[in-house]
């Protein structure tokens, strides 16, 4: 299905439904646009002590993830 995308956006609502422990995607289109997305099960975590953190079975949301969209390098 991600090799159907038409458009960065179209890659970014493929990858949401791609269920795997964790990936990072760099894609573009035709017209120049580009985007970066991690995706995957992260779980959250807590009660951090000592270098352990406990993990939940709830993941991080996919809006959370870090992804980007054309982004403006000259910040």
């Amino acid at each position: 299905a991600l090799l159907r995308a038409q458009t960065a956006k179209d890659a970014q609502a493929i990858l949401r439904t791609i269920n795997v422990p964790s990936w990072n995607f760099v894609f573009a289109d035709h017209r120049g646009d580009i985007g970066y997305q991690v995706i995957g099960f992260l779980p959250k975590r807590d009660n951090v002590a000592f270098g352990i953190a406990e993990v939940k079975k709830e993941e991080i949301p996919f809006s959370y993830l870090p992804h980007e969209l054309n982004p403006n390098l000259l910040k």
